[in-house]
């Protein structure tokens, strides 16, 4: 079993591009841990992570300190994952970049660095290799389409949706649920440029014909807030979340209510038990939003499609 001191998590912390001021903050937490379950927990980060002894162990303030020192440990398993899977070298600077996205975050919310269980299952995702980076976008290269859909191409390109595997349905549609697809994550790093984007699709793409030459995805697609097309109602044309949605087929994915998810985008943690009146609208796209909640409305997640012949 490995034994990891503190100036090595320092120097992982480092690489991975955190605050190292605000990193150092950790250390008393560090120094009290049981180290040989602290080195159990952190070998079986890419593996199976015991959650259930770990959230019995720590209450709420050490659970997500916890979670983040289990992550720092593994800088250098994700290097050599990439290194032997032979994945390109820049794909692993941007995916160890996504930790650093998540610091204002974790402030923002906690008031220290730390992760919740979300957060610590996104980053596991990253140093596994289920969810890779190519330039402006995310993805799990590997997907099978999750909406109980079926989507059938008209000859103007738009779309028409049938519940999947109902009887009367038309034959062979385009995209339905379980097929492969790339599947999208769009990380909070500055503009969300149309350019960038397409740029970071021809990416994964030819990732995908060299690494699995056999895996034949029938579309990327995209599940997210940023994609439900009420956006439209008040942010300008030009907007990158407008652009952005008009990359490819634009839908609303039945029955998710996105509302708090878009809340806490925005404003964090402490924006869920704001009353709506009072959150800030410090720009056009804070502004709409608390005008479109204080109209009682409530936000959708949104899909993006694109057909993998629509990418040549």
């Amino acid at each position: 079993m490995n034994t990891f001191s503190w100036s090595m998590l320092c120097e992982n912390a480092r690489l991975f591009g955190l605050d190292t001021a605000e990193f150092a903050k950790l250390e008393p937490f560090f120094q009290q841990l049981d180290k040989d379950f602290f080195a159990e927990c952190a070998e079986k980060v890419i593996g199976n992570f015991p959650f259930q002894k770990v959230t019995e162990r720590f209450k709420s303030g050490e659970l997500e300190k916890f979670h983040l020192l289990c992550i720092i440990a593994n800088y250098q398993k994700v290097v050599e994952l990439y290194r032997t899977s032979g994945w390109p070298e820049d794909s692993l600077q941007e995916i160890l970049s996504d930790l650093k996205c998540w610091e204002p975050v974790m402030l923002r919310d906690l008031g220290y660095l730390g992760l919740s269980q979300r957060l610590f299952i996104w980053a596991q995702a990253c140093l596994t290799g289920e969810v890779k980076q190519f330039g402006r976008l995310q993805c799990n290269d590997i997907h099978l389409f999750a909406l109980k859909l079926s989507l059938y191409r008209r000859a103007d390109g738009t779309l028409k949706e049938f519940p999947a595997f109902q009887k009367g349905n038309p034959a062979s549609p385009d995209l339905t649920y379980g097929d492969k697809t790339i599947n999208i994550h769009i990380p909070a790093r500055g503009p969300l440029k149309a350019d960038e984007c397409m740029a970071s699709f021809r990416r994964m793409s030819r990732f995908c014909q060299e690494f699995y030459p056999d895996y034949d995805y029938k579309a990327i697609v995209c599940y997210s807030w940023l994609l439900d097309p009420q956006f439209k109602e008040f942010l300008p044309e030009t907007s990158n979340i407008v652009q952005f949605q008009k990359l490819g087929h634009n839908l609303i994915c039945p029955g998710r209510d996105e509302t708090r998810e878009v809340i806490w985008r925005i404003w964090g943690a402490p924006g869920l038990s704001t009353p709506i009146d009072q959150l800030p609208a410090r720009n056009a796209m804070e502004r709409g939003v608390v005008d479109f909640l204080k109209q009682g409305r409530r936000f959708q997640e949104g899909l993006l499609v694109i057909f993998k012949d629509e990418l040549l």
